[in-house]
């Protein structure tokens, strides 16, 4: 991407993109593409061999458990050591490290959306219209809309779970369902590890192989939250990653580099 250049991008909401400034179109200025395509395939891969990872510590509990052996407790020492934090903190986290933000309306398949990969009924969606200025959305009211969003939205099904099926949700299997929620609209299946009409394993049916790739990785954090087997390494990789996604994109905004779309904006 050169200085000055008009870049058209089409994005599939939910697959890491190649650039912070990852609009349907965007005029930006003093931006490596290149750069920031080469990093968000590194936190990619990290997070992937980090899942991968633990679930081989998992089974390797699972089996010990299984035998009834007794064994030094640090050979798994994190495997069900508690994180502390909050469904809503890791459920932020993971969102801001996973959904792209997204400044001005894109598609999303038959609909509109913005932000954090919220789908709009139309652009007069009473949920966004109060956070643009002039025509645009800004990183700090994108967290707000994703938050209103869990607790207007999403909560009240979790709780509605837990009444119907009498049991109090851990932290981290609320933070599953909320992030299952917000990425496919279900608050009742975080437990299956599947989405897109998957119908065994863990994973995603998409054609599309980085669209898979990318719901495959959700759901197998998904799925570990929900046997509350995620440990603090692991969430605070994603805490990092959600950090440097909001440093970097402040730093672009301050720089006044977000300009609404041009005329050449289909939608």
């Amino acid at each position: 991407m050169f200085k000055g250049e008009t870049v058209q991008v089409t994005r599939e909401p939910h697959v890491v993109a190649t650039s912070l400034v990852d609009t349907n179109m965007v005029e930006v200025s003093n931006f490596t593409s290149d750069e920031n395509m080469a990093e968000m395939i590194a936190q990619s891969n990290e997070l992937d061999n980090l899942l991968k990872a633990q679930e081989e510590a998992s089974r390797m509990a699972s089996d010990i458990r299984s035998k009834r052996l007794s064994i030094n407790p640090k050979v798994v020492p994190e495997l069900t050591k508690k994180s502390g934090y909050t469904a809503y903190e890791i459920a932020i986290w993971v969102l801001k490290a996973e959904e792209i933000f997204t400044s001005w309306y894109y598609w999303d398949g038959d609909k509109e959306a913005i932000g954090f990969g919220q789908n709009l009924k139309s652009r007069k969606d009473p949920r966004v219209t109060p956070y643009l200025r002039d025509g645009i959305l800004t990183w700090d009211d994108g967290v707000q809309m994703m938050k209103n969003h869990l607790e207007r939205d999403i909560m009240p099904g979790i709780k509605y779970l837990e009444k119907k099926r009498g049991k109090k949700y851990t932290e981290q299997q609320r933070a599953a369902i909320m992030l299952y929620a917000y990425n496919t609209g279900s608050v009742d299946k975080a437990h299956t590890g599947r989405c897109c009409k998957k119908k065994d394993g863990v994973g995603c049916n998409r054609k599309d192989k980085d669209t898979r790739t990318a719901h495959t990785r959700r759901r197998v954090l998904e799925q570990k939250l929900f046997r509350n087997e995620v440990d603090m390494k692991t969430i605070e990789v994603y805490k990092k990653m959600a950090a440097k996604q909001e440093s970097k994109w402040k730093k672009v905004e301050a720089e006044g580099k977000i300009l609404p779309p041009t005329k050449k904006t289909k939608i």
